[in-house]
């Protein structure tokens, strides 16, 4: 947390400053996932399942990225909208979503497409102070 953006503000507004961040982040972080599965045609509870296939799979992977690249919600924070996944599954969702947009055009397409979605329903990268 940086001292600086806080100076001169009181105790109790501080705090309900932080809290408002806490929760916006986490109505982000359920736009996205809702965004992605509504644009893929899944439901949450399907993404949200412990099935291994492949199209479903992707789709949480996709999620999984985008919030940690749109929000400020950390890797545990992310796991616990699919079933309370580790940090390290998060981890290598992000991974593999980085390496499929290097290595296959058709899945950058995917991305692009999906980030437009995402600006188009307002979801902008992490909040910062020169963002307010």
């Amino acid at each position: 947390m940086n001292p600086e953006i806080y100076a001169g503000i009181p105790e109790s507004k501080k705090t309900m400053f932080i809290l408002s961040r806490y929760v916006n982040q986490h109505t982000k972080g359920k736009l996205i996932k809702e965004a992605i599965c509504d644009y893929m045609g899944f439901t949450t509870e399907l993404i949200e399942s412990q099935s291994r296939k492949r199209e479903l799979t992707t789709c949480r992977q996709l999620c999984m990225y985008f919030m940690k690249d749109n929000t400020t919600l950390n890797l545990n924070e992310i796991g616990s909208y699919f079933q309370n996944r580790d940090h390290a599954t998060v981890i290598y969702s992000i991974k593999v979503c980085n390496d499929l947009m290097e290595t296959d055009k058709k899945y950058l397409a995917k991305v692009v497409e999906i980030e437009k979605l995402l600006s188009a329903i307002d979801i902008r990268k992490k909040d910062t102070p020169e963002n307010k």
